[in-house]
């Protein structure tokens, strides 16, 4: 028998948007943004400079080979001196941490390169050069010295001109990147993570975990997204794919694409040398913040209503306590619903698509979709690997796989799920997200 969910939910448990990501940066892949730009209403600002604070009396504040430019950085101001300082300091560190990653790319059949960038059960991912590649660019394994490309990448202080309150709409956000050009910036998430030189190895679990979480690991996850530095699909952020679980579910093609997963091989390599010890894998279906099991079901305020998402295709046979569906067809349909209850085979539908399906990869919505969710304008977006998430105006919300995949209950257990509406057709609950 066949299965959707069975087959997707190998791919990762919880995930999140990549615009709204726990690890919380994420490419901006739109018009390059011109970091030397001006409003015409006000003065020209300098162009982009080399650190503001450069000492070369002082190692500490020297400025470094091909280190990034700096733009719109006040070096009057005490905060800008405070955040600008604590940066460069995760740059001069950014280093033994990038090369840690790159020196781990002779092997790509080694424990941790199939831990980060390669999935399924038999085939390999393809690719694995291009890994290699993206890590080459970013530093020399050599000589430890950051790659040319590098140095064009801009710091902007403020938000991007394109991209007002970005930061602030996105709270979990830690940085963002114009893929074209390399301007990124720092939201103040972002600088407030540790340093390296602030984590200790008594802080970590056995397993790779969000405890490993910096602001080295941040600046090589926006370097990923530079096409500078990729020059290839690679960069981009899987949706929701940030955690070290998520990173580490997600399928195969996928964790080449994501950029979180190249910041956790590093982290991965650099802390097991640290740490004289091999990290395991990241239990399945934990967060960053707590490393416990978030269980779909167990959210702190009690949801009551949500947008719940099932699959249905055409019932090709059945019989008792299994169902086969032709998935290849396959029609997304959108549900408002009380929280934790199943559609059976409602037809009051908010949104349908019919898609087709390539079996073996693409078993999920992917796109936009747009509808009145409880008489509100709501979206819900998926770029066709994970569970996706519902933004309605102000709120973005997590979508979890749908806790039923019991819901109703399975009639063996194979079926998860799956259950007939009328003579001709299936379903399986798929998503579901709180509102």
């Amino acid at each position: 028998m066949f299965n959707l969910l069975e087959h997707t939910i190998i791919f990762l448990s919880l995930v999140l948007f990549a615009l709204g990501t726990p690890i919380e940066t994420t490419s901006v892949p739109f018009t390059t943004i011109q970091p030397t730009g001006t409003e015409t209403t006000l003065a020209k600002r300098a162009d982009p400079s080399e650190y503001p604070w450069a000492d070369p009396s002082d190692p500490v504040h020297a400025i470094i080979e091909n280190e990034f430019k700096w733009f719109g950085w006040n070096k009057e101001n005490e905060q800008d001196k405070h955040d600008g300082q604590r940066i460069h300091q995760a740059f001069r560190e950014w280093h033994e941490f990038a090369q840690a990653g790159a020196n781990d790319m002779d092997d790509f059949d080694s424990l941790r390169f199939k831990r980060w960038f390669r999935g399924g059960k038999e085939d390999p991912v393809p690719g694995p050069e291009g890994v290699k590649k993206t890590f080459e660019n970013m530093i020399n394994r050599n000589t430890g010295v950051a790659g040319p490309n590098i140095a064009k990448m801009v710091l902007h202080r403020e938000e991007l001109p394109a991209y007002p309150d970005y930061c602030a709409k996105r709270p979990k956000m830690n940085a963002y990147t114009i893929a074209e050009s390399g301007a990124f910036h720092f939201c103040d998430k972002g600088i407030k993570l540790p340093l390296n030189s602030e984590l200790n190895c008594d802080d970590f679990t056995e397993s790779v975990s969000g405890k490993m979480k910096s602001v080295s690991m941040t600046i090589l996850h926006e370097s990923t997204h530079y096409d500078g530095i990729d020059g290839t699909d690679f960069g981009i952020d899987d949706e929701g794919g940030n955690s070290a679980s998520k990173c580490f579910e997600i399928d195969g093609e996928a964790k080449i694409q994501n950029a979180q997963n190249y910041a956790w091989m590093a982290a991965d390599a650099y802390w097991s040398a640290k740490c004289k010890k091999e990290f395991v894998d990241p239990p399945p279906g934990t967060t960053d913040n707590d490393d416990t099991v978030n269980i779909p079901g167990d959210l702190p305020s009690g949801p009551t209503k949500a947008l719940t998402i099932v699959a249905e295709a055409e019932l090709l046979s059945s019989f008792p306590g299994i169902t086969f569906g032709g998935w290849e067809t396959t029609t997304w349909k959108f549900f408002a619903t009380d929280y934790g209850k199943t559609v059976n085979c409602r037809t009051d539908i908010l949104k349908e698509e019919e898609t087709q399906q390539n079996l073996t990869k693409q078993l999920f919505p992917f796109g936009v979709y747009n509808f009145q969710l409880y008489g509100e304008a709501c979206q819900y977006r998926n770029n066709g690997h994970t569970t996706g998430r519902l933004i309605c105006g102000d709120k973005d919300i997590e979508c979890t796989v749908d806790p039923g995949s019991t819901n109703p209950p399975s009639a063996s257990p194979g079926d998860k799920g799956n259950y007939k509406c009328g003579d001709k057709r299936i379903r399986q609950p798929m998503f579901t997200c709180p509102y």
